[in-house]
């Protein structure tokens, strides 16, 4: 994001109470600038925090209008997807919204994820700075924040989805996406990221982001779990699991986090 496009400060009208933004990323360099670019045009940005876990406590304590979370790269896109559904859970009336890169694999099904867990939007970091703040402060007011890139993304998917409904052996029901349902059945065959990567013709890092969200959504406690509480029989080998793939969404650590 290029701040400096942004030509000077933007005033505030009289009586107009500012915006004010929750940031929420662990990539300081990265928040430094988007903070910067939002103060110049007049929105207020509240102390933010670093961490995923605690991002819905630093929103009930700033109170802001809007919480605005950082995602980069697979592993921040998971997180981004558990500040959404924490922080809706506290506090409803705050718009959350997920800024990351243009080049992420951001997919439909993510943006379906986000936007199901109550996002306000999904927007890139490649987007004209000086249309930011005014962006959010439509999403703030209840206006879907959606770059057209992540519209057309999202419209795939739901055209492609045909929704198939599992139910659980706690009977509860799910219903998953045309994607996570592919997605199970390749874990069937290969708990390995690698292996899932491959037949789904897709980068680890997006492959990742599928299986957590996989995981998250059936309750499950693993991969191995997940494919147990389908009801399906494991086809091929079961991975030996590195930290970072054995991570389970929720408890996810940064030490934990591949590349």
């Amino acid at each position: 994001m290029q701040v400096a496009e942004v030509p000077a400060e933007t005033p505030v009208a009289p009586g107009v109470r500012p915006l004010s933004v929750v940031l929420v990323g662990s990539q300081q360099v990265l928040a430094a600038g988007v903070r910067h670019t939002l103060e110049l045009d007049g929105v207020r940005v509240a102390p933010g925090c670093a961490e995923a876990s605690v991002a819905a406590q630093v929103v009930v304590e700033q109170q802001p209008d809007l919480c605005l979370v950082l995602a980069t790269d697979a592993t921040d896109a998971t997180d981004a997807l558990a500040v959404v559904e924490a922080v809706r859970a506290v506090a409803p009336a705050v718009a959350v919204v997920v800024l990351s890169r243009d080049d992420a694999d951001v997919e439909g099904d993510a943006l379906l994820r986000a936007v199901s867990a109550g996002a306000a939007g999904w927007l890139s970091l490649d987007a004209a700075p000086e249309t930011l703040g005014r962006t959010l402060r439509a999403a703030a007011a209840g206006e879907p924040a959606l770059s057209r890139r992540h519209v057309g993304r999202l419209l795939e998917v739901l055209r492609r989805s045909h929704g198939r409904t599992l139910r659980l052996p706690d009977g509860r029901t799910v219903g998953l996406t045309a994607r996570e349902h592919e997605t199970l059945q390749q874990l069937a065959r290969d708990t390995s990221t690698t292996g899932v990567a491959a037949r789904l013709g897709v980068s680890e890092s997006t492959a990742r982001w599928h299986i957590a969200g996989l995981v998250r959504k059936l309750g499950a406690t693993s991969r191995q779990d997940a494919v147990r509480l389908a009801g399906l029989a494991p086809t091929g080998r079961t991975a030996s699991l590195g930290a970072a793939d054995a991570a389970v969404p929720g408890q996810r650590t940064r030490s934990a986090a591949a590349p």
